[in-house]
């Protein structure tokens, strides 16, 4: 299974190859976000298990609604904050600039890619499909390895790409 940041960066390329059209703050909060829900699972005494925030019914509803509203907010009333972050991170800044629409769409898209990635992973989550189906077909087994190993790829492609962008941004 994927760890959390790996999530991340698996789709930080986008940000880093057009970040006129993605938002690396919008991929990082809707590609992670998703497992916080085992951390209320835990505070809540049940079983660190997947529930409903791992099914596609939420992450094409109301998990890109919620984050886009969130972040949409964030970047209005805190542009230059933001901007400063941006800088600190070696991140493009002209996604800070995106409208509603487009964070949408990167919230959607890290949504998704995080559940694409774990439907692989997991054998155990009942919500994937939820209603039609409780469990998941996808699971791969020990299979599941070459799914890990393809997102531990591209995420140190990513970090190499992160890093080149970083050397070739002046600093002011």
């Amino acid at each position: 299974m994927p760890a959390n940041p790996l999530h991340f960066l698996a789709v930080l390329p986008l940000h880093l190859k057009s970040p006129d059209k993605f938002d690396a703050l919008s991929l990082l909060v809707s590609s992670t976000f998703v497992d916080l829900e085992m951390v209320v699972m835990v505070l809540l005494g049940k079983p660190m298990t997947h529930g409903i925030m791992h099914s596609y019914i939420m992450i094409f509803t109301f998990y890109p609604l919620i984050l886009s509203i969130t972040i949409y907010t964030l970047f209005k009333k805190t542009n230059k904050k933001m901007k400063k972050i941006y800088e600190y991170f070696k991140f493009n800044q002209e996604s800070i600039d995106l409208t509603f629409k487009q964070i949408y769409v990167n919230c959607l898209v890290g949504g998704v890619s995080h559940l694409f990635l774990d439907m692989w992973t997991h054998e155990y989550s009942m919500y994937l499909f939820y209603p039609i189906t409780t469990v998941n077909p996808f699971w791969l087994g020990q299979a599941s390895i070459l799914v890990t190993s393809i997102t531990i790829i591209a995420s140190i492609y990513s970090v190499l790409l992160w890093w080149r962008n970083g050397l070739n941004t002046k600093i002011n």
